[in-house]
């Protein structure tokens, strides 16, 4: 168990070094997060790791908030157009993780949007803008 548990310290996967010293990944995990909690593992990861994400959590709820902030003041924002802000936000901040589909049709993907809308549903909502009358905006 040591072993393993040095393996991982190393920067090895938990599931890699289970197998490499035959032990059972879940229970390695645990004495791992064990470890780690009592501040004897640095830098040790484990559990669910995002694979191929595009923005990082803050960068999302800047997003999120720019689209509430422009439902305030009723500029609501259609699903194309969030598509696009995705896509010049991750250029301007020379994002080098973006999907070729991105660069090629000048927007983010539907499945990015798709995915945004269901991770902040109870922030947002993103539907066709109506207009308003001046006199309800005051």
């Amino acid at each position: 168990m040591l072993a393993a548990v040095g393996l991982v310290g190393k920067g090895m996967s938990i599931r890699k070094a289970a197998d490499a010293q035959g032990i059972n990944y879940r229970t390695l995990s645990r004495y791992v997060k064990v470890k780690s909690d009592k501040g004897n593992l640095d830098g040790a990861s484990f559990g669910y790791v995002k694979a191929r994400q595009v923005f990082s959590d803050d960068m999302e709820q800047c997003i999120v908030e720019y689209i509430v902030h422009a439902a305030s003041i009723f500029h609501g924002l259609t699903l194309a157009e969030l598509r696009q802000f995705a896509f010049d936000l991750s250029i301007a901040n020379n994002l080098n993780n973006i999907p070729k589909s991105w660069s090629v049709h000048k927007m983010a993907g539907s499945d990015w949007a798709y995915s945004f809308m269901k991770r902040h549903e109870s922030d947002i909502a993103i539907c066709t803008p109506e207009a308003t009358f001046v006199q309800r905006m005051t």
